[in-house]
């Protein structure tokens, strides 16, 4: 069973693939068409190791009342590079 749950919107034109982890981070990624939107999808049901970087990602409530020393140990096994990537993102986001 895929650890992600997966949904294809039309936002504005474009297409979002909003993606929800099993930890509760919502990511959402935006495409063209829809046949890339659902390519993705397929893709995440393939439950992949590496994810690419969204552009957007909010945590989930479950996710936001946790402490601090929790939240770091989520990001163990993550890359230096993937964590700047994803930082990055939010701070593009809150732009």
């Amino acid at each position: 069973m895929s650890q992600f749950s997966t949904k294809v919107v039309e936002v504005d034109g474009r297409w979002s693939l909003r993606v929800r982890t099993e930890c509760g981070l919502k990511l959402e990624y935006l495409y063209e068409t829809e046949r890339q939107a659902r390519f993705f999808r397929a893709v995440f049901a393939l439950d992949p190791t590496r994810l690419p970087p969204p552009q957007r990602m909010e945590l989930g409530a479950r996710e936001k009342a946790r402490t601090g020393l929790e939240r770091a140990s989520a990001l163990f096994g993550l890359t230096p590079a993937e964590i700047t990537a994803s930082v990055a993102v939010l701070d593009r986001a809150r732009a």
